[in-house]
């Protein structure tokens, strides 16, 4: 690992100027970029506002939108103003999330995902070329929009949150990054295969795809205690974010502990 990035855990108590001098920090020791969450808590953007005014070189990217909570063209906006503020280092990264976010927490009907990312993602590069975008697809409808100003570059990257096979090929198809999650070494390897597969359908070189992983890390003089953190982390997603992250675990040869993450959540 080269080059490294952080992601930012928003909330928990954490003072905001405690992660502004985190960022900062991670800026000055030669970082790559930092990615904000947005889940339940802090909205994603404000954050990176506020840290595009307070660093110089650190990319800042969205770790990750849900493609369901903004338009396509309020995507587009965001991006082109974030990228406009920072100086051109933003990083849109998108994701479906899952239903019980999508649909049980913003009331959105939770269809088609792969579909509506697809979409969403060739609206936003049309209104980021300074293209009027008129499209006419199955999940959106978009006349005559078009931004009021030109961002920085006209092609900001893409990365997609992607796991399930069908999304891992979108990404290779259509994005400029992968930012996989909760991968072992081994799966990691499997998983990019259908990056490949994607990119190489839609007649694209896969080395043009980044590969940006979440990798959860402590420092701590008591080991135990990291370890403690992650298995809590990691059993919240598998046994209480929908079916996506257990089904990850199971593809990824731990079939026997996701079931069991599943047994003990069902029995509270």
């Amino acid at each position: 690992m080269r080059r490294l990035g952080v992601t930012l855990q928003l909330g928990n108590g954490v003072p905001r100027g405690e992660l502004i001098e985190l960022v900062r920090l991670a800026e000055e020791r030669g970082y790559e970029a930092v990615f904000v969450p947005e889940s339940w808590g802090y909205d994603a953007i404000t954050t990176l506002t506020e840290l595009a005014v307070q660093t110089r070189r650190i990319k800042i990217g969205t770790g990750i939108l849900p493609v369901w909570s903004r338009s396509p063209a309020l995507l587009a906006m965001t991006a082109a103003s974030l990228d406009d503020l920072s100086g051109g280092r933003f990083i849109l990264g998108l994701g479906i999330s899952g239903p019980v976010v999508i649909q049980d927490w913003h009331g959105v009907p939770f269809e088609r995902s792969i579909q509506r990312t697809r979409e969403a993602i060739a609206i936003i590069r049309l209104a980021l070329a300074g293209d009027r975008v008129t499209h006419d697809g199955e999940i959106f409808r978009v006349q005559r929009f078009r931004l009021e100003f030109d961002p920085p570059r006209p092609r900001i990257p893409i990365y997609l949150a992607s796991i399930g096979p069908k999304n891992l090929q979108l990404t290779g198809e259509v994005a400029d990054g992968w930012l996989p999650i909760y991968c072992s070494p081994e799966s990691l390897v499997l998983m990019r295969q259908e990056v490949v597969v994607g990119a190489q359908a839609a007649g694209r070189d896969p080395a043009v795809v980044e590969v940006a992983p979440y990798i959860l890390a402590c420092l701590s003089e008591d080991s135990e205690a990291g370890r403690r953190l992650a298995r809590s982390h990691l059993a919240y997603y598998i046994g209480g974010m929908g079916t996506f992250y257990f089904n990850l675990m199971q593809r990824s040869g731990f079939g026997p502990e996701a079931e069991a993450i599943g047994r003990g959540r069902r029995n509270r």
